[in-house]
Order: structure tokens, then sequence, then C-alpha cells
């Protein structure tokens, strides 16, 4: 017996356990606990210890009539039983002789609630009444305030997961080698369940099992009047009898089934991920994915996606593009460069040395990230970077290069190519703060450009083109966020999304009223067309004017691509999920 292999159930009790008894007919069915030990006993692995945690509840149904270990033992004698918390079993026999309670006593209090009953519902079925108040919970309502030992509340979450470690801790001590170990999370309440799974999940000390029973009609456990019926040894033969001759029957199909433990650690990190996406969390996710790299090391095309998403969102485009993320894993598998950016600084000369597409179309989705989080300040300071740098791109593309040079009209007197008067130049720059401009635009980061200066050498340029109103006025409603970005960034005050639309609106209403008085719009600019519903919908009409301009902005060769790149943390997520759920159903 010494070298017998240690197989140990760990396990709660409910009301169905350790068995049923079927009203009106007498005949009892096994629970959970005993179909898992009948089973294994089946297929001649018998299980060799049982540790069981009972509730305050389940452990004066133990204290009183010992319904477990004799249920137990009835199918095996030789199976050691730890009962858990410890001393709950003695703590409950000192309370019974300390407050006397007797049979006597039992009948009395029962009296009494079958009175309470009939005063609160005169139409109450005593029998029914009578049923349901077993000795044992009157026993249970006399004692419960005065345990300690024992937990009363069984259906709190949460509470029982230090007493379950206690029993994976009794079982690491007292056990050499590598016993099996079964835990099993169909008995007790869903508290107690939740915190078996945890333990199950989260222990890096054991290899178990997961082992569920379905009742016998193949559905979960429900409680019956009967579920605290006591079986006597005539009985607990009987039901061994019955039990076997099922399992003797061809068409008998076992209760039990047994869940392996890296498809339930995926099924749990798969709806981790989902919701860390649901809520824009791309730190979440690289932290799951991380967490659990040890049950996902057959697909690590898992781990690249998740870092490339991680580290692209917080702009470490070096670690992004890690050439370790695009090599083969081993199985052959292989991220291509192109799947994650379709759009290349390479190639075309105007991306590679003036527009820097790519960089910017990051920047692009961080900001409608900031956006589907409810950022809004993030995105406030976000979106004038992106809009500064397609300035900078259109007047590139619009305005005859990126030499001021050419923009910049020298003679004062004459506007015709629609090129800016030197003297407006000479007040935008009195400060000295754009001199670098008068070499080229492309040299000219940092600190001596902005939003507001590049929006009015595109506003004077096709001014003077008098040919492109519809890009003056999407010019002029991107600007139309500056008030709240400047809230943003220059207070402490944090930007609601209905404020900002509050601000985008009454902006909007302001232009084209500024627009109808004649003495105003010398050149009779049209008022700019939203409805009320696009007025109120700030982020949505930006986003659409930067796509717009993109397309203005991109070579041909790559506008097609723009959609594309602008959905790539969507098709991150995806082929994320995608490989996390293939792996889950190859899985046995």
């Amino acid at each position: 017996m010494n070298n017998q292999i240690k197989r140990i159930l760990i396990t709660s009790a409910g009301g169905t356990d350790p068995y049923t008894l079927t009203e009106g007919v007498s005949e009892y069915n096994d629970g959970s606990i005993l179909s898992i030990i009948r089973q294994k006993e089946f297929d001649q692995e018998p299980i060799t210890d049982v540790y069981i945690y009972l509730s305050l509840e389940m452990a004066i149904r133990e204290a009183r009539n010992q319904v477990f270990t004799k249920s137990i033992h009835s199918i095996n004698q030789n199976i050691n039983i730890e009962i858990f918390p410890q001393g709950v079993l003695k703590e409950i026999e000192n309370l019974i002789q300390d407050k006397k309670i007797t049979q006597n006593v039992i009948e009395e209090e029962k009296q009494k609630e079958i009175q309470k009953a009939k005063e609160k519902n005169p139409n109450f079925n005593e029998e029914i009444v009578k049923r349901n108040l077993n000795d044992d919970k009157i026993i249970f309502n006399m004692i419960k305030n005065d345990v300690n030992v024992a937990i009363v509340n069984a259906n709190k979450f949460g509470i029982f997961y230090p007493a379950f470690y206690e029993m994976i801790e009794h079982i690491k001590i007292n056990y050499k080698g590598k016993p099996e170990i079964f835990i099993n999370v169909s008995s007790g309440t869903p508290a107690m369940e939740m915190d078996l799974d945890l333990i199950a999940i989260t222990s890096n000390e054991i290899k178990a099992k997961i082992v569920q029973v379905s009742t016998p009609t193949g559905s979960s456990n429900v409680r019956g009047n009967k579920g605290y019926a006591t079986a006597s040894d005539e009985q607990l033969e009987a039901l061994n009898i019955s039990e076997k001759k099922r399992r003797e029957n061809p068409e008998y199909k076992d209760r039990v089934s047994y869940e392996n433990m890296a498809k339930t650690r995926k099924l749990i990190l798969l709806e981790s991920l989902e919701d860390s996406f649901a809520k824009y969390d791309y730190a979440g996710v690289y932290n799951a994915v991380m967490d659990n790299i040890g049950i996902i090391n057959e697909n690590s095309l898992i781990v690249k996606y998740a870092t490339n998403l991680y580290y692209r969102y917080i702009g470490d485009d070096k670690k992004a593009r890690d050439k370790n993320i695009f090599t083969p894993d081993d199985n052959g598998n292989k991220i291509e460069l192109k799947e994650l950016y379709p759009i290349f600084d390479d190639g075309d000369i105007r991306v590679l040395n003036i527009l820097k597409a790519r960089g910017l179309i990051e920047r692009i989705n961080i900001m409608n990230i900031k956006a589907q989080r409810n950022e809004i300040n993030d995105w406030l300071l976000i979106a004038q970077t992106v809009v500064e740098s397609i300035y900078k791109k259109l007047i590139y593309c619009e305005c005859d290069s990126l030499n001021i040079e050419k923009i910049i009209n020298n003679d004062a007197k004459s506007d015709k190519y629609g090129k800016i008067d030197l003297s407006i130049f000479n007040t935008l720059n009195r400060n000295k703060r754009y001199e670098k401009l008068l070499k080229t635009v492309e040299k000219a980061d940092g600190d001596y450009i902005n939003a507001f200066f590049l929006k009015n050498i595109l506003i004077k340029w096709l001014k003077g083109k008098n040919s492109n109103t519809e890009l003056e006025n999407d010019i002029t409603i991107l600007d139309k966020i500056r008030n709240s970005r400047n809230t943003a960034a220059h207070t402490e005050e944090f930007i609601t999304i209905e404020e900002l639309n509050r601000n985008f609106s009454k902006a909007i209403d302001a232009e084209n009223n500024y627009r109808k008085k004649e003495e105003n719009n010398i050149r009779k600019l049209p008022p700019i067309l939203l409805t009320k519903e696009e007025k109120e919908n700030a982020i949505e009409q930006t986003n659409k004017i930067i796509n717009k301009m993109m397309n203005k902005i991109l070579s041909n060769a790559y506008k097609g691509k723009l959609d594309q790149a602008l959905m790539v943390y969507e098709h991150l997520k995806n082929q994320i999920l995608y490989l996390l759920r293939e792996e889950i159903k190859s899985q046995k």
C-alpha cells in the first residue's frame, strides 16, 4: 500500500452531497463527491485521499451523522479523509454540548418556527415547512453566531480561498513525490466552486485536474427538499449495488468529466483578453499574455502580436519592430512585416524623405484609441500634433514644394500664383520664431512651427489660388478644436466628451455667423455645412477630415493601404483572439 500511487480528491460539499434522495420513491443517487470516487474505483485507479472542506451547514451533518465519512468509506474503507477547516467538528460538538441542544430542544425550536410561519402566512403548508425544518438546520441557527472555526456565510465570494490554500499546503507537507490531484468544482456553493477554480489555476505547486459532475439527468445540481436526508448502512449498500449495475450497462454514460488544466487556463486567459480589448487596455493584454506565456508556448505568434501591440501603443517603435517579432517560430509560422506595417517609410521617396507617413499613422491610431477610451485631454493633445504634421505635408503637396522662399511673395503688390505676402509672413514671424522657415519646412521641425502658423500658410495660399474652398473649410473645422485643446494643455481641467462637442458646435455656428456678414466674408465663402448631429460629434468630424487629408498626402501606391494601416490595432486584436481560440479548440 505504501507504494500505491496517491490520488487526492480536493472538494467542498453542498446540499446534494454526498448523495440525494429522490422524493416519493426513497431512492438514493450519488452526489458529485461519490460519483468521482466511484468512477475512479471503477477504472481501477482508486482515490486514496479525500480533502473535504465543510461549511458550518455541512459540518453539522458530518458531526452528527458522519454522512460524508460513512458514504465515502462504504465505497472504499481504505480512503484517508481529511476534513477542513481543521477543528470544525470538535467546535460543533462543544457548542451543542455547551448550549445543551438536546432532541427535545430541537423539537421545541421547530414548533416555534412553525408558529412563526403560520402567523406570517395563514395559508401555509405545514408539511412543507416541517420538511425544511430539519434538525441540522435548527442547530445551525442556534450556534451560527458563536462559531470561530467554521465559515457560516457559504455564499460569500472570496472567503474560502485562504482555507483552500491551507488544504494545498497540508498536501505539500504530508505527501512526497507527485500525487495525482483532482479538484471537484461541482460541489458546494458557487462561491466555493469559484475559489476552488482559482486555487487550481493559480497554484504553481500542484498540477491538478479539474473535475466536473453532472446530475443523473445531465443538468447542474439542484437541491431538493430531501437534500439533507441521512442514508442508513442498508441504504448505502443498496446505493452501491444500484450504482454498480448502472456502470455495467453498456449504454451507461459517466457523469464525471475531466477538464484539462491548460485548456481551463486558456479559457480564462481568453476571457481576460476579451475584457482588456473591450476597454482598449493594451497594456493589460500584453501583461496577461506574458503572465501566461507558459500555457501558450505552443503558439508563439500570440506573444509576438501582443508584444508588437503593446510597444507600438506606448510609442517604442524600436521594440515594436524588433526583428524577433518577424522571424519564424519553431513551427515555421511567421508574421510578415507588411501585415503590421502596410505603409512603409521606404520605396516612394516622398514617403521616405518628406512625408514619413507611417509615423503619422501611428499617432492617428493612438489618437483614435484615446477617443475610444474617452481620454479626451490626451486625444486633444495628440490630435494637435497630428494636425501639425498633416499641415506640413499639405504644404509640400499643395503649395509648390517645401521651399518657403517659393511660397512667400517678395512683391507685396502681387498676390498672383497664390503666394503669401511677405508682410503677412513678417507679421507671423515678428518674434523671429520661424526664421528657419526661410530655408525649408523640412528643416524647421521643433519649436519653429506650430499648427497656427502652418494653417495660416495654407489658408493664405488657398485664398490666393481661390480654388479649393473645401480644403479651406476642412482646415477651418479642424482649427475649431483649438480652444478645447488649449484648455487641456494649459489648465488642470479635464475636458469631457460633452464639453468638447459643445465647444465644437458653438465654434462652427460662430464661424457661419461671421461668414453671413458681407463685410467679413470678402471671398464669399459658403457656410460650413454640418448637420446638428455632425456638429455634436467633434471626434468623428476630426477623424473624417484627417482621413480625407491623408489621402491628399499619400501617393497613389499607398492610398489603397490607408484603411488597412488605420485598422492595425483591430487586426492585432483579431489575430491574438483567433489564435488563442483555435488553440483552445484543438486542445483535447
